[in-house]
């Protein structure tokens, strides 16, 4: 069992009468290890966690170490179960070997020059103008050009269906270098008389679809991404580009499972929005787009976007 805190269930879990129940509980251990403390008796397994696999950071050995020492304090090592994220068990390279060879390769080729720099930026800007035949996801790409952003090469997660992504890796303070799309907005409106739209994703959604720094609060971090996308809309307004879709996909899936919560995310949320085009000229719409949730319930929050 996993995102979230246990405490007030810790009952009903019991009364699941598994065999083993294994507790995602690296972020609050303490909270969770204090209703055992205090005399609830479970004789099954108990796997608790200790690595907090949402984290891109790191914890060191001593920091395991007095994990599992609190634990060993409260539970009978005779219940304590290992509880590894993937199996110790190895396969020898025959046995995976088949199955690399049926995987098809993701990056292009165009992709694969530009990266081990067979080719400049420039040329690969021409290649693209020419054909595109492939955009990257909609979280990638501007994680790409924002600092405080770390990628894996193969680091794949599957989305829905077919459709995979890599989330991005924040480690640090977010900001924006340089303009992420107004070259490509500019070149497109270019090209027509009719108003072309700037796309950008929205800060929450960014937040939501990366693996997110634990060492300070996620509505800081939302906050420091809302900035760097307010640069980018002001520098599109500068270019001309007059309509603005700035995308939160991801705005209600991030909504707190306790009701409690929700009021206090649904407000930074929308706050970060906020930031990303406040001070933009009256003449300048501002658009969302939202998917993948129903909004019946947090109508009201979007409302408040001030769209």
């Amino acid at each position: 069992m996993c995102y979230s805190n246990f405490n007030d269930i810790i009952h009903s879990i019991i009364d699941m009468d598994a065999d083993v129940i294994t507790i995602e509980n690296s972020r609050s251990d303490e909270k969770l290890l204090s209703v055992f403390r205090e005399g609830v008796e479970y004789g099954a397994g108990i796997g608790p966690g200790v690595y907090d696999i949402h984290s891109p950071r790191i914890p060191s050995t001593e920091e395991i170490a007095d994990r599992v020492n609190k634990m060993l304090a409260v539970l009978d090592t005779n219940i304590l179960w290992v509880n590894p994220d993937c199996g110790l068990k190895t396969r020898k390279y025959t046995e995976v070997k088949p199955a690399l060879q049926n995987m098809v390769s993701a990056a292009k080729a165009i992709r694969t020059q530009l990266a081990s720099a067979k080719i400049s930026r420039g040329e690969c800007v021409k290649s693209i103008k020419e054909e595109i035949k492939k955009r990257n996801d909609m979280v990638e790409y501007f994680g790409e050009q924002l600092s405080g952003f770390a990628f894996t090469a193969n680091g794949w997660v599957q989305s829905y269906g077919s459709r995979c992504v890599k989330p991005p890796i924040i480690y640090g303070d977010v900001s924006r270098p340089n303009p992420m799309t107004v070259f490509w907005s500019s070149t497109a409106q270019s090209m027509t008389k009719r108003p072309m739209k700037g796309m950008l994703t929205g800060p929450v959604t960014i937040l939501n679809w990366s693996f997110v720094r634990n060492d300070q609060p996620r509505f800081e971090t939302c906050y420091q991404i809302a900035l760097a996308i307010k640069d980018e809309v002001e520098d599109l307004e500068k270019a001309d580009i007059n309509v603005i879709q700035i995308d939160e996909a991801a705005l209600r899936e991030g909504l707190p499972l306790r009701k409690a919560e929700h009021a206090f995310y649904l407000n930074w949320a929308v706050h970060s929005f906020r930031i990303t085009n406040v001070g933009v000229q009256d003449t300048t719409q501002i658009h969302t787009h939202m998917c993948y949730s129903n909004f019946n319930d947090i109508i009201h929050s979007i409302i408040d976007m001030d769209l």
